[in-house]
């Protein structure tokens, strides 16, 4: 028994030890085929010298950001501070004009007009209470003093500041007519700026109406008086370069109610020509009920204007009527959608009695 038992363990032992000797031969050959990871030599420390430059560049360029950034701010302010400067001494020069023509002129001139403000560097001067007009403004744009980039490209370019002064007459007030002086170049530009002067109007040279060459006059009523009179012309003339353009018309496409305006447009060189445009333009204006028209050129610019009416007319009922089918199909849809499955089905069954009923009685009239 006991030499049984010894065998067997004997032979245990052996088995266990072949055992530990093929685990061992297995990991060896693992060992070989996985590849070892290569030795890697460790970072040597950046100098201390080189860690300092980094930051004091980065360091740089944050301060000259910031520093931009404060000359941006700086100088919009100072620009802006700078345009609201320059519309009030502009205003000075309007007021001779707006207190002669206008309610306002029962102040004293040495009161400042008001001058509002629509953004930083576009201001209005409104006038009102005239027996003839209905409003007038005195528009100025100026260069962006307040943007560093734009007011450094038009000090590159020569840009100018620019008045623009509108004047809305009363209804039956203006003459039925439309008349324009502009630049040759600026012709294109003012066409599609103002449709009715394609619509209605005729253009002739500037020397055929005693201006110069560079100019056109576009008009639908030549041989009217007192709109390019000779204050006019002498003053187109004497500002070639700073007049842009200026519009009388009765049909005008942009405002609204009335279509009656006035409106002239120039570049500002000094305060002479802002007292010069305003006396102009308002003085004409107050006398615009004496414009007079050919009699065969009235009756023919009447007639053209009355068929315009006309068709605007038709126009608008016709608009008016596609609205209300357009609604009454609306609340039509809204009550289908609100019936029941019963009551949607009788109201179908109903349509279709009618629509045969209508066939029914066409067949028999034929």
């Amino acid at each position: 028994m006991k030499l049984l038992l010894l065998t067997g363990l004997l032979l245990l032992s052996t088995l266990a030890q072949e055992t530990n000797e093929d685990l061992q031969d297995f990991n060896e050959e693992e060992n070989l085929q996985t590849p070892q990871p290569e030795f890697v030599r460790p970072r040597k420390p950046q100098p201390a010298s080189e860690r300092k430059d980094v930051n004091s560049k980065s360091y740089k360029i944050e301060y000259i950001t910031f520093f931009l950034v404060i000359v941006y701010f700086v100088y919009f302010f100072i620009g802006k501070s700078s345009n609201s400067s320059v519309v009030t001494e502009y205003a000075h020069f309007a007021h001779a004009a707006i207190f002669k023509y206008f309610k306002k002129g029962n102040r004293k001139s040495e009161v400042p007009v008001g001058i509002m403000s629509v953004s930083c560097n576009n201001f209005v001067i409104e006038c009102y209470d005239h027996p003839l007009i209905k409003g007038a403004c005195l528009n100025f744009n100026l260069v962006k003093r307040q943007e560093l980039f734009s007011h450094l490209f038009s000090l590159i370019t020569k840009q100018q500041d620019e008045l623009v002064i509108d004047v809305v007459f009363n209804k039956g007030i203006a003459p039925p007519c439309i008349y324009g002086i502009c630049k040759s170049k600026q012709e294109k530009k003012l066409k599609k700026q103002y449709s009715e002067i394609a619509k209605f109007c005729k253009t002739r040279n500037g020397a055929q109406m005693k201006l110069s060459e560079k100019f056109v006059v576009f008009s639908d009523a030549f041989d009217s008086t007192g709109i390019l009179n000779q204050p006019m012309i002498d003053f187109i003339n004497l500002y070639e370069k700073e007049f842009n353009y200026f519009i009388l018309s009765d049909q005008s496409s942009s405002i609204r109610d009335e279509k009656s305006l006035m409106r002239c447009s120039i570049k500002i060189c000094d305060g002479e020509i802002i007292s010069k445009v305003s006396s102009l333009i308002f003085g004409l204006a107050d006398s615009i009920n004496k414009v007079t028209i050919k009699p065969y050129l009235l009756e023919k610019c009447k007639a053209i204007r009355a068929e315009i009416q006309e068709e605007e007319e038709k126009e608008k009922a016709k608009k008016i009527r596609e609205e209300n089918a357009e609604r009454m199909e609306k609340e039509k849809a809204m009550k289908i959608n609100a019936m029941t499955p019963d009551e949607r089905r009788k109201y179908e069954e109903k349509q279709r009695n009618k629509l045969v009923k209508r066939k029914q009685v066409k067949v028999r009239m034929g």
